[in-house]
């Protein structure tokens, strides 16, 4: 038997709280049907918005030993003897926002129902019913595990330029970090989150010209180098992965936005239609 009596699997969604007071004022069903989808949105492009990479530097290197760090699963460092270290210490984030407290209270609350907390509760979580969680508020419904809520700005984050930084984004800006990828390491293939949920934002702030990013777009191959002083788009549902070929750390700021506002935005600048946009498919090159 599960909490309050009831049969394990049986839990009802009137069970649980109001995932929706979350989200005040917005109807997240409608926001995602309105989004750009996956083939309107490429694996990376140039969003061609101008940040000054050296003055992000010098925030990240006086915030960055007051900053919590978060250990990245999806790494691998490849050694002189060419095998893999999946060690999760040798890519790493340094975490720039946080969870509300309603989230945090609403997932107390899940958990207290569900008998466990959220990161204990095991299994391989099945991707679909995953997003459609995300989509619908439905019973498996995690305010923890939904990037969306961790909205609130590191207190290291105001009165520097990174906090200008911040404020020229037009959508969201959920998840925030400093990651860190160093010499002769990447981060091995992986599919994130659907672009209707997020899309990912990056600007190198430490890189070299031996810096990659690879994607897989319909069975082809994407490589890219990022450049420093702009903002760079990744879609992370397609499979994708870096390698950081070089001698020295690559230091991105990598922000998970909720909504396709600045993507939007590049689209009208340059007076473009969602999907009407280049891959840099290697075979091309």
């Amino acid at each position: 038997m599960g909490p309050s009596g009831t049969e394990e699997g049986s839990l009802e969604k009137a069970d649980l709280p109001d995932f929706h007071q979350l989200f005040p004022d917005r109807d997240i069903a409608k926001e995602w049907n309105e989004r750009l989808d996956k083939y309107e949105v490429p694996a990376l492009v140039d969003l061609e918005r101008p940040v000054d990479s050296d003055r992000l530097y010098k925030v990240y290197e006086t915030i960055q030993p007051q900053m919590e760090n978060e250990y990245e699963k999806w790494v691998m460092a490849r050694r002189k003897d060419i095998t893999h270290d999946y060690s999760p210490k040798t890519y790493y984030r340094k975490i720039l926002t946080h969870p509300t407290e309603l989230a945090k209270k609403v997932q107390a609350q899940v958990d207290e129902i569900k008998g466990a907390n959220w990161k204990d509760r095991g299994g391989k979580p099945d991707p679909r019913k995953m997003i459609e969680a995300l989509r619908t508020l439905n019973e498996n419904y995690e305010p923890l595990f939904d990037e969306r809520n961790y909205s609130v700005w590191d207190p290291a984050v105001f009165g520097t330029y990174l906090e200008d930084v911040f404020r020229m984004v037009k959508g969201r800006i959920t998840r925030a970090r400093f990651a860190v990828l160093p010499p002769n390491s990447g981060v091995v293939p992986h599919i994130g989150m659907v672009t209707k949920y997020t899309v990912r934002l990056h600007v190198p702030i430490k890189t070299n010209p031996y810096c990659f990013n690879f994607a897989m777009v319909r069975g082809r191959l994407v490589m890219y180098h990022m450049q420093p002083n702009t903002w760079t788009l990744l879609n992370t549902s397609y499979q994708h992965w870096a390698y950081n070929y070089g001698s020295e750390d690559r230091v991105h700021l990598i922000l998970a936005v909720d909504g396709d506002e600045d993507l939007r935005d590049y689209y009208q600048r340059k007076s473009m239609t969602p999907g009407q946009f280049k891959e840099y498919f290697v075979d091309e090159a």
